[in-house]
Parts: C-alpha cells; sequence; structure tokens
C-alpha cells in the first residue's frame, strides 16, 4: 500500500498552558496507574504544573496588558501574579485550598477528544 503525502492549509490556536496542564495530568495518571516506580511521574507532573500556571499567566498577560512583553521576560512567576493582580483588580488568596472545578469543565486529551469528568 503506498501513501501519498498531502498538503493542508488552515489556522490553529495554541495554548501552551492547556497543553502543559495535560502533560500534568498525564504524568499524574501514569503515576496512580503504575506507583511502584512513580517517582519520576510524580516529579513530572508537579514541574509541568507549575509550568501551566506560569504559562496561564503569560497568556492572560499578553491578552490583557499592552506592555506584558516588555516586562514579561525580566519577572518571575510571583512578580507576573502581582502585576495581573494588580491591573486586573483582583486579590490572591494563599490562605485557602483550591475549590475542586473537575466536574465542572471536560479536560482536553492529547488525542483532541473530551475527557468526560464524574
Amino acid at each position: 500500500m503506498s501513501t501519498k503525502p498531502i498538503k493542508m492549509a488552515g489556522t490553529a490556536n495554541f495554548y501552551p498552558f492547556a497543553y502543559l496542564r495535560t502533560a500534568a495530568y498525564s504524568a499524574f495518571e501514569a503515576a496512580r496507574a503504575n506507583p511502584r516506580g512513580s517517582n519520576y511521574q510524580r516529579v513530572s507532573a508537579v514541574l509541568f504544573s507549575a509550568f501551566a500556571v506560569e504559562a496561564h499567566f503569560n497568556h492572560v498577560g499578553e491578552a490583557r496588558l499592552p506592555f506584558w512583553s516588555i516586562v514579561e521576560p525580566k519577572m518571575s512567576w510571583r512578580m507576573k501574579l502581582d502585576l495581573l493582580a494588580q491591573q486586573l483588580g483582583f486579590q490572591p488568596d494563599f490562605g485557602s485550598r483550591l475549590p475542586d472545578h473537575r466536574g465542572d469543565i471536560p479536560l482536553p486529551r492529547p488525542d483532541g477528544s473530551r475527557e468526560d469528568v464524574e
């Protein structure tokens, strides 16, 4: 059977924070499925989660603050959060546990399908 390459054209949106969040969730699920020797998967899940949070800050900053590209390279994740909070008028609450919204949002999978959350 012979295959013939095809050309495709179009546009797509790529959201790094969503991709990294999916990577974190995949690593977490791999660790849960295979507990023995899962420490590297757990570490990967934590790292991908941290990168996803910062990528989300960058996404919001680019969308809402015209000067973001000037200041972003010089800022830590905490400075980014503080700037976003100040500019967008919210106060982060570091003393409360985050609510569990998993039941509210169908999560994207690497293949593009959606996960049904119970």
